[in-house]
């Protein structure tokens, strides 16, 4: 099964995890949609990346693509993103809910406007997004939709603890720590924000049961250019690049509408689909 002649709409595509998703769905055959806040006249004061160069790489697949400027919080970008996907594609079907916020910052430094920043970001705007996309697939009878959530999401705060002393856990531009800061006790907004939308998986899935579309989230974690500033001593061989966790994404669309309803974990699938062989190896971080 191969991605030839869909569409997909990748949020948070300007760097990370999301710029990888983009890549290998178009490796796949997609056209593609990319849309992050960053771009040529608005980038990140702190991190390279934007929607198009993102872009000028995914045409290097031989697909059409599509780049929009937005916040995914803010309903008016996430409708005229739907319009433009829909007017140049006609339709989407694969939505990809990546973009994601974070501030590692225990409960009590945390202020309010960054909570909401984080739950916006993570929680409110893949909301809006589904909202936008899923009447056109319900009616068409067919989609995939894919959440990407976090080990901090999980209701097992041990869990939490022993992912987060992974280096490079996390791949989100501003999920990091300093040396001897406990993260599981500071990413006590994000981690809200991913188990919410774990919850909010698992109810849209069952409510789209046997309607040709699957909701899916994936537990993702990668070696991004973020980790890497902020960890420039770090061993990360353990770990995995952006490519892995975008193959899968890429493997999720391509399943069964019946394949829904899973908060699935990066590393179980990638060892099961690399033994399987329908997944590339490992690719050395360091």
């Amino acid at each position: 099964m191969t991605l030839q002649g869909k569409c997909a709409l990748v949020t948070g595509a300007s760097r990370g995890i999301g710029e990888f998703i983009a890549y290998e769905l178009a490796r796949q055959g997609a056209n593609v949609a990319v849309m992050a806040k960053s771009t040529r006249d608005a980038p990140n004061p702190h991190f390279g990346g934007t929607i198009e160069q993102t872009a000028e790489r995914v045409r290097e697949f031989g697909v059409d693509v599509l780049e929009v400027q937005g916040d995914v919080s803010h309903e008016d970008d996430v409708e005229r993103v739907r319009d433009a996907v829909l007017d140049r594609f006609g339709r989407c079907d694969v939505l990809v809910n990546n973009a994601a916020a974070s501030y590692l910052a225990p409960f009590l430094e945390l202020s309010v406007k960054r909570w909401d920043i984080v739950q916006g970001v993570n929680l409110r705007g893949p909301m809006l997004l589904c909202k936008a996309f899923l009447p056109a697939m319900v009616e068409r009878g067919s989609g995939h939709i894919v959440n990407i959530s976090s080990a901090d999401g999980r209701l097992d705060l041990d869990s939490i603890a022993a992912s987060a002393a992974a280096v490079g856990s996390r791949g989100d531009e501003a999920s990091f720590g300093t040396a001897g800061q406990d993260l599981s006790s500071s990413t006590t907004a994000y981690g809200t924000s991913k188990a919410a939308l774990n919850r909010f998986t698992l109810g849209l899935a069952r409510e789209m049961h046997g309607r040709g579309v699957a909701v899916n989230a994936l537990e993702v974690s990668a070696v991004t250019e973020p980790v890497r500033l902020n960890l420039p001593h770090a061993d990360f061989s353990k770990n995995e690049l952006p490519e892995a966790p975008a193959q899968l994404v890429a493997w999720i669309a391509q399943q069964p509408a019946d394949y829904t309803g899973q908060i699935l974990v990066q590393s179980e699938l990638l060892d099961r689909l690399r033994r399987e062989g329908a997944v590339r190896p490992k690719v050395d971080p360091r």
